[in-house]
């Protein structure tokens, strides 16, 4: 083997290492009324993978779903490998997360897909707001 091809082999036996040392960044996304601490009895394989917790801003007034998950995605490092791990509205934003950027895996827990997989019940509470319309004391 001449000189290049032995500094090609080691450029390339140097990526292949590193590219294994590298770990699965997993960003967790929780519910409304929920922290960080709901996935504190999640096991990982500390050598494989390692965790982070997606802080939720403020939303903007009348921002939707879709341009939440932009501003959510500027906590991800998308030059890594990563995945996202979702609960309840965390599961919604990880699908639009999901759409903007490549995750190598979305894990939704008690969290629907899309608003055509929340229950009837949910739906119909959207458009006729009875909560506002009957007063609290009721309750």
């Amino acid at each position: 083997m001449n000189i290049s091809r032995k500094v090609l082999v080691l450029i390339l036996a140097f990526a292949c290492l590193h590219s294994l040392a590298q770990k699965t960044t997993i960003y967790l996304l929780p519910g409304v009324g929920s922290d960080a601490r709901l996935y504190d009895s999640l096991k990982f394989d500390t050598a494989k993978y390692q965790r982070k917790h997606i802080a939720y801003p403020l939303p903007s007034k009348g921002e939707n779903m879709a341009n939440f998950a932009k501003t959510l995605l500027l906590q991800i490092d998308t030059n890594q490998q990563f995945m996202l791990i979702g609960t309840s509205l965390g599961g919604m934003l990880a699908i639009e997360l999901a759409e903007i950027s490549t995750p190598k895996k979305t894990i939704l827990i008690s969290s629907a897909k899309n608003a055509g997989e929340l229950p009837k019940q949910y739906r119909f509470q959207r458009r006729v707001p009875i909560h506002v319309l009957v007063p609290s004391f009721i309750y």
